[in-house]
């Protein structure tokens, strides 16, 4: 039997979309038309030269020599080939997808093995003060990254092509802060 799985950066958010819970009222995204210097050099003194990104209801902070695509105002950043983009709601599905061979008994059905030279990692951390459900995948050479906050409707992706720019977006993502 040939079974095609479809996977992406997105899986993780389509199910916690499924998974109830009370409403949650998005914030408007408005970013700031001028980033400030990032808030939190005071505490990681390695992000001082690093800066801030303003939208209703929360701020996170980018490496200087990131760029907002279309200026100030972009909801998304780039450095050469490497992109974060972020908002509220689901962010959009980007699919991978592979063809795998499976034989299996008739009448029993394995969970499917991961696609060949895929990693997946999803762990949950405390990012502003609220729970982050966060993922750092590879499929080929291609890593996606994401964070989405379980109480409050906001998202951070990243699409990168090496293992060390995926681990930065991940840190971008952990500098998310929501206001009161």
């Amino acid at each position: 039997m040939t079974k095609t799985f479809v996977l992406g950066r997105g899986a993780l958010v389509a199910t916690l979309a499924c998974s109830g819970g009370a409403p949650r009222t998005p914030p408007t995204p408005s970013p700031s038309a001028e980033p400030v210097a990032c808030p939190l050099g005071d505490v990681q003194p390695d992000l001082a030269t690093w800066r801030q990104v303003r939208a209703d209801g929360f701020t996170f902070c980018v490496p200087s020599d990131w760029r907002a695509a279309g200026g100030d105002r972009s909801k998304i950043w780039r450095h050469g080939v490497s992109s974060i983009e972020w908002g509220t709601g689901t962010p959009r599905l980007k699919r991978v997808v592979q063809s795998v061979v499976v034989r299996v008994p008739a009448g029993s059905m394995p969970p499917p093995p991961p696609p060949p030279n895929a990693e997946i990692k999803r762990f949950t951390e405390e990012i502003g003060g609220q729970t982050a459900d966060m993922w750092r995948n590879r499929f080929d050479q291609d890593y996606y990254t994401g964070a989405t906050w379980t109480n409050v409707n906001v998202y951070l992706v990243g699409e990168t092509k090496d293992v060390s720019t995926a681990d930065l977006e991940l840190r971008i993502f952990r500098t998310v802060r929501f206001s009161p």
